[in-house]
């Protein structure tokens, strides 16, 4: 585990179908305290690394490094208040990779 001690696995899931999880923690889990989001993006580092263009009569990798970012990937998120609707939004582009917080009605 990449972790200290004191880092507990709270749950183990996938993304949707529409690439979103509503439920990775549920309200009455939910405490006061730091929350590592861990994301696995090995397969997309596997698909970037399997990009070609054709250039004259050769084929030449567009990503030859694979993914921008690691293929492993942890987010650390703090909850002051856990009644509070906590929501984040993860952007991944082709570049570029953002989080910020979301806004979600409960």
């Amino acid at each position: 585990s990449p972790f200290d001690e004191g880092w507990v696995v709270l749950k183990d899931a996938a993304l949707s179908a529409n690439g979103g999880n509503d439920t990775l923690v549920e309200e009455p889990d939910m405490k006061v305290g730091l929350y590592a989001l861990c994301y696995d993006f090995s397969g997309v580092d596997a698909a970037a690394r399997a990009i070609f263009k054709k250039q004259l009569e050769e084929f030449v990798s567009l990503n030859p490094t694979g993914f921008f970012h690691a293929p492993k990937t942890t987010f650390v998120v703090k909850v002051e208040d856990p009644s509070s609707a906590n929501h984040i939004v993860v952007h991944v582009a082709n570049r570029t990779l953002s989080v910020r917080p979301g806004v979600r009605a409960h």
